[in-house]
């Protein structure tokens, strides 16, 4: 996905670390075909916010025929290479792109950055009331595995031991905010 050279975006797409914009610029006639499409596209989008919102909540940007993930070109503009790894929005905001909400972590590390799911009963990711034995359970992943960490009779004695387990794995603070913006 990542085939596009670093060059050629920077000829035809500008980046706004701190609010996060890319914005498209005069693009040279080297990227066009014809003397036609190059006029009529820099008259259309040359100083305008570049990319369009997708289904999954991320931005995206259609250079060539091809769509790009907007955080993925807001990084390879900013550092001059495209990331290794997953980037992960800090926040939890698909559509913040500023570059300090942007880190290239694992798949691992950016699970440990997730939001709280919407089919959530209790607001406290991994813990849910276990009818069998008429108590709180409590559970986190750890490396793609399920954990159990324990029964309670007490919700906040399970969140408490959650929180702990969260801590110990080094989840992010951020992980299981139900206050993010939606995707």
């Amino acid at each position: 996905m990542n085939d596009i050279s670093i060059e050629y975006l920077k000829e035809a797409l500008e980046y706004t670390p701190g609010s996060g914009v890319i914005r498209w610029k005069q693009r040279p006639k080297s990227h066009f075909k014809t003397v036609n499409s190059w006029r009529a596209t820099n008259a259309n989008f040359a100083g305008k916010t570049a990319g369009a919102l997708s289904d999954d909540g991320y931005l995206r940007i259609g250079i060539d025929g091809r769509l790009y993930r907007y955080h993925r070109v807001a990084w390879a503009l900013h550092y001059g290479y495209w990331p290794e790894n997953e980037l992960d929005h800090i926040s939890g905001d698909r559509s913040d792109n500023r570059i300090h909400n942007l880190r290239s972590v694992t798949a691992a590390v950016n699970n440990k950055n997730l939001r709280l799911y919407s089919t959530n009963k209790t607001g406290v990711p991994g813990v849910g009331w276990y009818k069998a034995r008429g108590k709180w359970r409590a559970k986190i992943n750890d490396s793609g595995k399920v954990k159990h960490i324990g029964y309670f009779d007490d919700f906040s004695e399970a969140v408490k031991a959650r929180k702990a387990a969260e801590m110990h794995l080094q989840y992010h603070e951020n992980h299981g905010a139900s206050d993010r913006a939606a995707f």
